[in-house]
């Protein structure tokens, strides 16, 4: 959800070929719903070269919309530790409700991730990569994040897709 780009930081430090990965980071401090990011995404695609839009997250509703517009150098959608429809139960039932800014306040956001990542296996440099990454984005802007993942549907998006989509599950995310 934190749309900065930081935790490709490790992976693009190993990158030798040409050209580099395009990552794209959402602006931090301002809320856009899903149908700006996507035109802020479109703004920032190759229009003559062949590209892989990758998605991962947050991003993987965007991505799907995307793909369903056929952009004509997209040559594949690669979904990684993502959704495209919004939480079935209890959990897209009621949720929204207990969701607010206090959620997202640096104190919390240390307590909460460093918990569950602790509990997750990652190493204290994978912990601190992924708590800077969360406390870089405004509070507010996280919560509208969130609100938004919880309404979403673009699963009929996904369907009109037309290259190939390679879809990456997360055991423990």
């Amino acid at each position: 959800m934190d749309g900065t780009g930081l935790l490709f930081e490790p992976i693009l430090r190993l990158w030798t070929e040409s050209p580099p990965p395009i990552v794209v980071s959402y602006p931090s401090d301002r809320v856009l719903g899903y149908e700006q990011l996507q035109s802020y995404v479109v703004s920032l695609l190759p229009v003559t070269d062949p590209y892989v839009l990758i998605a991962e997250s947050y991003s993987g509703p965007i991505a799907a919309r995307i793909a369903a517009t056929r952009p004509p150098m997209m040559r594949g959608l690669v979904l990684s530790a993502t959704f495209i429809r919004k939480p079935r139960g209890w959990i897209g039932d009621w949720s929204r409700f207990f969701i607010g800014p206090y959620l997202f306040r640096q104190t919390w956001t240390h307590f909460i991730a460093e918990a569950i990542l602790k509990w997750q296996g990652l190493t204290e440099g994978q912990i601190k990569l992924v708590v800077g990454a969360l406390e870089y984005v405004r509070p507010h802007v996280l919560v509208a994040r969130l609100k938004e993942a919880l309404d979403v549907e673009a699963f009929e998006d996904l369907r009109e897709c037309t290259v190939p989509v390679l879809c990456l599950y997360a055991e423990r995310d």
